[in-house]
């Protein structure tokens, strides 16, 4: 499981707490990666290590505060992770222990292709009632994900830039597949305070010049086969 984390600290103790009631069976077979994007107040370390979840958690730190740089992130978690299969989704999706124990399940089965790709259903907290799938959230393997070649970090500090993941991964992979029923828990701000990044406007901080900029440089980098710009930002491991 790899998340990006951007002053998440409520949210955090939520998904370790989640984390901690996964079966035993299951915990031995997964790990996370956090990676802190430049937090302004970095992640706590000691918070994860109290917490005794009962498998390893990875927590990497971009040493740049960028504004929505989240691809780079995933960039960093995925260049960590042992060879297997990614579960990529959003600090504020968590991942609850029918959902990891379905996968983990597929994956000793071999029912988990390795140049496809998955998405999730999705509900929303507190009642769990359903909501539309989240359009950035992934089970793949790590191998297609470096084959895609990673987010491109080209337009780092704009927000809304992953779906050039997306339009390389659809050309890269095999095919793919939506796990109806497989169900990622969405926590909306108002439930949780700090599920989501406040600080940095969203769609309305982009200007239409600054729009038009991305999608052009974007289409004609896709049409060439260019490879995505990956590490444009320093980063250290902390735990």
């Amino acid at each position: 499981m790899i998340y990006a984390y951007y002053e998440n600290p409520i949210m955090l103790q939520r998904h370790l707490e989640i984390w901690k009631t996964y079966p035993d069976e299951v915990k031995r077979g997964i790990n996370a990666i956090l990676v802190d994007d430049g937090s302004p107040v970095p992640l706590d370390i000691e918070v994860v290590k109290r917490a005794e979840i009962g498998f390893k958690v990875s927590v990497f730190r971009t040493l740049v505060d960028v504004p929505w740089n989240q691809d780079a992130a995933r960039n960093i978690g995925a260049k960590a992770a042992s060879k297997g299969y990614l579960l990529l989704t959003d600090m504020d999706h968590a991942v609850p222990p029918d959902l990891i124990a379905r996968l983990v399940k597929m994956e000793q089965a071999k029912k988990i292709g390795l140049k496809m790709y998955y998405t999730f259903g999705r509900v929303t907290a507190p009642h769990m009632k359903d909501y539309k799938p989240h359009p950035n959230s992934y089970l793949m393997s790590r191998y297609l994900y470096w084959k895609v070649g990673g987010y491109d970090e080209q337009w780092a500090g704009y927000y809304g830039t992953d779906g050039i993941f997306r339009r390389n991964l659809k050309r890269t992979a095999r095919g793919h597949r939506h796990l109806q029923g497989f169900d990622l828990i969405r926590y909306p701000r108002h439930y949780v305070l700090d599920a989501g990044c406040e600080r940095y406007p969203r769609k309305e901080g982009r200007t239409v010049k600054a729009s038009n900029k991305i999608k052009n440089e974007s289409r004609i980098k896709f049409q060439s086969k260019d490879k995505p710009t990956v590490f444009r930002f320093p980063y250290e491991q902390v735990l």
